[in-house]
Parts: structure tokens; sequence; C-alpha cells
């Protein structure tokens, strides 16, 4: 599949999970409010570690380091605790979150490479890409001055530097690595793009309700990374499907046609 009808997939996955109703406030790219960069930039930064935690646990797990037991107690006592903690307690939040995503990349990365098929250096691909994704992204916002700026320059920023990271771990890792590299790529570049989306309507949940509880919306763009790439996975098996269905039929048809010239 070319690069530009990848990227044209991951456009249609983000427009698939995420509709809302655009109104002018959102696109509304206005010169940056201090309070909302801010925000943004902590929450950049929080999840830049909590992707890293991440494939930690998950490298870890791989290495049998520790054990799947203690993984899933660890991200259970985690996420119970970050529910119990008073919102006000941000640096405890903080580092629960942090904790409960090494035990969660963990405890769940196996599975979800074992249900979705693939081995294990893909999933420490797209975890580690997406921590430089969150990297690039506050980079971005520590000197733009407009929205619009501050996107495009996240976007245009983490495409080649996560590029060229799927290329190095394609050839570090291999395997499914290699064969699925430019779909990593774009299951990755696919969740940066609603990260911009929702960026737009976190800025005016903090200007508008003062919400600047930077541990929830990077707790919310967290667990929204699992069923965005899901769903772009999704619509690259219904397309892998569809053309090998075409291509049995333009088979038959061809052998069909075969033995009427040979009768």
């Amino acid at each position: 599949m070319p690069l530009s009808a990848v990227t044209r997939r991951a456009v249609d996955a983000v427009k698939a999970y995420f509709l809302r109703g655009w109104s002018r406030e959102l696109l509304s790219f206005s010169d940056t409010s201090p309070v909302a960069l801010r925000v943004l930039r902590l929450v950049y930064m929080l999840l830049g570690f909590a992707f890293t935690s991440s494939a930690f646990g998950f490298y870890f797990r791989d290495c049998g380091i520790i054990g799947g037991l203690f993984a899933a107690v660890g991200s259970v006592t985690s996420i119970v605790s970050l529910c119990l903690v008073a919102p006000r307690l941000m640096e405890l939040r903080v580092l629960l979150l942090i904790a409960g995503s090494f035990f969660g990349g963990a405890s769940l990365g196996p599975w979800v490479a074992w249900i979705l098929g693939i081995d294990s250096g893909s999933i420490l691909s797209a975890l580690v890409g997406i921590s430089l994704g969150f990297r690039c992204y506050w980079a971005a916002s520590m000197w733009a001055k407009r929205y619009d700026l501050f996107y495009y320059s996240g976007l245009y920023l983490s495409g080649p530097v996560v590029m060229l990271w799927i290329i190095t771990a394609s050839v570090e890792f291999g395997g499914h690595s290699t064969l699925w590299g430019s779909q990593i790529y774009a299951a990755v570049l696919t969740f940066m793009m609603y990260v911009t989306t929702y960026s737009q309507v976190l800025v005016q949940k903090i200007i508008k309700r003062k919400d600047s509880d930077y541990v929830k919306h990077a707790i919310t763009l967290f667990t929204d990374s699992p069923p965005v790439c899901v769903c772009f996975v999704y619509m690259l098996v219904r397309e892998i499907l569809r053309r090998l269905e075409a291509a049995v039929d333009g088979l038959i048809l061809f052998v069909q046609r075969d033995n009427k010239k040979m009768i």
C-alpha cells in the first residue's frame, strides 16, 4: 500500500473514531492562552514519560524480568490508588500514572501482541514511537505562539522523528517490525492526529471550565490510544481482505478464460 493511501486511511480512522460537531470556538486558532499552553505542555511531557514507562514494562516482561501475576497486581493497585488519591496531590498522581503505565505495558502488552498476531518488536516500536511523538509536541509547545503553528509544528516534527525510529527498530528487531513498518508508522501518526484534535477540545475546557487538571487529561489520552489504533488496524485489515478478495476473483476469472481457450 503506498504511503499516500496509508495516510488517507489514518485520517479516515481518526474521523471514524472521533466524530464531533465542530463549532466556531473549536475551529478558532487564536493566540495561545498562557494557562492552556502550560497545561498542554505538562500533558505532553507526562504522556511522553508514561508511554516510555509502558515500553520499559513491556520490554521487562518480554525478557522475563518480571512475571505476569506481579505485573497484573501492580497494574490494578496503581489504578485503584490513582482513583482514590485526591486531585490536589498532583505529584503523587503523576507517579501513580507512570507506575500504572509500566505495569500496564507489562501485563497488557503481550496480550495485545497475541491478539493482533504480531511480535513483541512491533508493540515496542509503537510504544516508543508514540512517546517520541509526544516529545515532539512538547518541543513544539515551547516556542509556538499560535495554536495552528503549534499543531503543524508538532505533526511535521513527529513525522520524520517517528519514521527514523521505525526504520531503526525494523533493523534492530526485525520480524514483523520490518514487514509492518509502514503500518506501525501510520498507526502512530493516526494517534498523533487524534492528539491534535483532542488538544483543541482541551484548550476550550481549560479556558471555559478552568479545568487545568493535566493528570486527568493525560489519562484520557493514554486510555484513548488503544481504541484509536485498533480502529485503524480494523480498517487496514478490511482493506487487505477486500484486495485479497478482488485478487482471488481475478484469478478465478483468468482460470476460467484459460479453460475456455483450451476447450
